[in-house]
């Protein structure tokens, strides 16, 4: 009746275990914190909250979305086949730079469902867009957080996650399956 979360993997098998897990089970995530080597949240870090912005979608049927959590994406380091696409980014409110410590607080975590889950429910007005290319610059608890936060129905976007190596970023796993029925 309740799962908790310690992972280390690659951000695009977060995502999954998130995904799979979805919103239906109970779960508790944790990070493991590098200023205190500790997987306890800490209460008295500083909150943070998110923001987003919707592009204007015109005729794309795709759009990249990026997440600066912990770290930043840089849009211009994107796939050169992705250039032309919208840009959905998730970062920081308050316009600061995301750091190690950035997710040092549970109630920062909370924040960052709370604005996945109002763009899931702004993104179900916007039904042109079926795919998003996905780019996380995010610890544990956000990337499960965000796969256990995308509904299975079809009024999300199917979505890659992408991963960084070599200084590039390459598809990793497409959510659902494409071979699933829509």
């Amino acid at each position: 009746t309740h799962v908790s979360v310690f992972g280390f993997a690659l951000v695009p098998l977060l995502v999954a275990l998130g995904y799979s897990l979805d919103d239906t089970i109970p779960a508790a995530v944790y990070d493991r914190h590098r200023s205190t080597e500790s997987w306890a949240w800490n209460s008295s870090a500083p909150i943070h909250s998110f923001t987003y912005d919707l592009p204007d979608f015109d005729n794309h049927t795709e759009a990249v979305f990026s997440v600066s959590a912990s770290g930043s994406i840089s849009i211009g380091e994107i796939p050169g086949e992705l250039a032309n696409l919208p840009v959905i980014e998730v970062r920081l409110a308050d316009g600061t730079t995301p750091g190690p410590t950035t997710l040092d607080s549970a109630e920062t975590l909370n924040q960052f469902r709370r604005t996945i889950r109002n763009f899931l429910a702004e993104m179900e007005s916007h039904r042109s867009i079926r795919h998003l290319h996905m780019f996380l610059a995010a610890p544990v608890s956000v990337c499960v957080s965000l796969g256990s936060c995308w509904p299975k129905d079809n009024a999300a976007p199917d979505f890659t996650i992408y991963h960084r190596t070599k200084n590039q970023y390459e598809p990793a796993i497409t959510l659902p399956s494409p071979d699933k029925e829509h």
